[in-house]
């Protein structure tokens, strides 16, 4: 059986052992951070193994690598307006569910905690679409996969490049009905942290939450957006929102990602997903910070094969992986650890105020502030 963790980073949170224990020996708990983690029921436990065998941070397994590059956009304007970055996962999940399969993927339950699910009607992909900016809850969707599998349908499984690893194991083997999309992903936030974070908006704005968009284009295409029961509105730009600041300063995140093992073609999903920064500057009419623009990283030939099925929906470029990995280096390398990780979970433990840590721990350096101005100033001296 799998050791209870002292060391955190040997655990990436995604459930596979709980979802394979055949005794229902393991629930995932969370931890002082915030964090889900195993947590093993002894009398319950068999000795079986399952657990340590199917655990993707201790075993990894092999996929074919034959890598193409691509830009894209969702040529439905409104779908790709209502969606992260340029809309490809839309147009993936319609096909997959105008052929009767069943799509996954991670969504907000009624009380806005991120969970992961499975959807086989069209009128329910909004719920998966957009992304989420805390780590989701598998679950049993795992079990579930395999499950619709036997059926014989085609299934979508998109999560985390963890999360896609975790699935990989449990299944075991291939499966030409089983569609895997991993994220490119910049590391996973402390679920706890967002529900506080979601109170005291909610305090805040006297009001409890009607909707949450982490992608509102109409600001930006990362702005954090909450609509509220008794019609008030947040929006703010990634750079100005506490929550937002917190997650891309790498101040709040999983100890495991700050040593992925899942990054760098190592999910041995298909098809890997991101916002592809930087694309205005290589392609004309690709927009990425008003519009939108999905960076395809196509890797198996299944990948490559489903991509020429549903490519007359997009508009798409190919370009290079040394370009898409200049603005998006989460595609090779972890997120790196923050200084002050350790002292903002302590402040968090003794029960700070969660605005004035977030505040706290997301302050700009004045020096910072002013140093892009004065190399501005010192460029004009040495050009006169």
């Amino acid at each position: 059986m799998i050791s209870v963790f002292d060391n955190k980073v040997e655990c990436c949170g995604c459930s596979a052992c709980k979802n394979i224990c055949p005794t229902n020996a393991i629930k995932m708990s969370l931890d002082d951070e915030g964090f889900m983690y195993p947590e093993i029921n002894q009398e319950l436990c068999s000795n079986c193994g399952l657990c340590r065998k199917v655990c993707p941070m201790q075993n990894s397994d092999e996929s074919e690598i034959n890598i193409e590059v691509y830009g894209c956009k969702n040529k439905d304007v409104d779908e790709k307006l209502n969606s992260s970055s340029g809309g490809m996962f839309s147009i993936i999940s319609r096909y997959i569910l105008d052929n009767e399969g069943v799509v996954f993927g991670a969504a907000f339950d009624s009380k806005f905690r991120v969970e992961h699910l499975g959807i086989d009607a069209i009128h329910d992909l909004d719920r998966l679409r957009r992304s989420k900016y805390v780590q989701s809850d598998i679950g049993n969707t795992y079990k579930e996969v395999k499950e619709v599998l036997a059926l014989g349908r085609k299934v979508l499984f998109s999560g985390t490049p963890c999360q896609i690893a975790g699935l990989k194991n449990y299944i075991k083997g291939k499966n030409e009905n089983l569609y895997l999309i991993d994220v490119i992903c910049h590391g996973v936030p402390s679920p706890q942290i967002f529900e506080k974070y979601l109170e005291y908006l909610s305090k805040n704005y006297g009001s409890k939450i009607k909707s949450i968009n982490f992608c509102a284009k109409e600001l930006s295409i990362k702005a954090l957006k909450i609509n509220f029961i008794n019609g008030k509105v947040y929006l703010k730009n990634a750079t100005e929102d506490y929550y937002y600041k917190a997650f891309s300063n790498n101040v709040m995140l999983r100890p495991s990602c700050y040593n992925c093992k899942h990054n760098n073609f190592r999910s041995c999903s298909d098809i890997s997903l991101a916002d592809y920064w930087g694309a205005s500057e290589r392609f004309e009419n690709y927009q990425e910070k008003t519009e939108g623009v999905s960076l395809a990283i196509i890797k198996t030939t299944k990948g490559k094969e489903l991509f020429e099925l549903i490519n007359d929906k997009m508009e798409f470029v190919e370009t290079t992986l040394e370009h898409a990995i200049k603005g998006n280096p989460n595609i090779t390398s972890p997120s790196m650890v923050n200084k002050n990780r350790e002292a903002f979970f302590k402040d968090y433990e003794n029960k700070v105020e969660i605005a004035k840590l977030l505040k706290k721990y997301t302050k700009v350096n004045p020096i910072k502030k002013i140093l892009p101005k004065l190399k501005y100033e010192l460029s004009k001296i040495r050009n006169n």
